[in-house]
């Protein structure tokens, strides 16, 4: 994306926002979906980069076996959205993260 046109899309907000690149975006998952099928691995996307159910989704559907997730807070958004397969790689420890 053009630094320009990211300005001119900023622009209306005043709070900090992402924005994505659709082109990039797909490329990536398809780049990533295409190591993993080639290793012979299933892949399990860290979800706590994007934090999106749009990103989950479009991830799952090149092929994703499911998602990695870093909280049960981060687990629990995404199962009560429909995400079935989910990895918690940090499970809680001690009575403040429970």
């Amino acid at each position: 994306m053009h630094s320009d046109l990211l300005l001119t899309c900023a622009a209306p907000y005043t709070t900090p926002l992402a924005l994505v690149d659709e082109t990039v975006l797909a490329a990536n998952i398809r780049a990533m979906q295409a190591l993993a099928n080639g290793a012979g691995a299933a892949l399990r996307p860290h979800a706590k980069t994007h934090k999106s159910l749009r990103v989950a989704q479009r991830q799952l559907q090149a092929g994703a076996r499911g998602l990695t997730v870093a909280t049960l807070r981060e687990a629990e958004y995404f199962a009560q959205l429909g995400v079935e397969d989910l990895l918690l790689v940090h499970p809680p420890v001690g009575v403040r993260k429970t």
